[in-house]
């Protein structure tokens, strides 16, 4: 399924109030050749990463990022 466009975020209590940052890094580790690709934008350029079995991504933590539809659903049991 699709995921919304978002950052990645730490979130900290300090003095009673919420700190808001953003991780140095974020990864998405693929577990299947299955799903949607993964969008990462930065300025007005982006990047579209499939998903392969193994693959390991890395990109800075502020950088927003999501995931498209599929384009074939497999409509079946994932076994992992």
């Amino acid at each position: 399924d699709p995921k919304v466009y978002h950052t990645d975020c730490n979130r900290r209590l300090v003095d009673c109030e919420t700190i808001r940052t953003n991780p140095d890094w974020s990864s998405v580790v693929y577990l299947t050749n299955e799903g949607g690709a993964t969008m990462i934008w930065q300025d007005n350029e982006f990047v579209a990463v499939q998903p392969y079995r193994g693959r390991y991504l890395l990109f800075p933590g502020d950088l927003p990022h999501g995931v498209l539809c599929a384009q074939e659903p497999k409509n079946k049991d994932r076994v992992i």
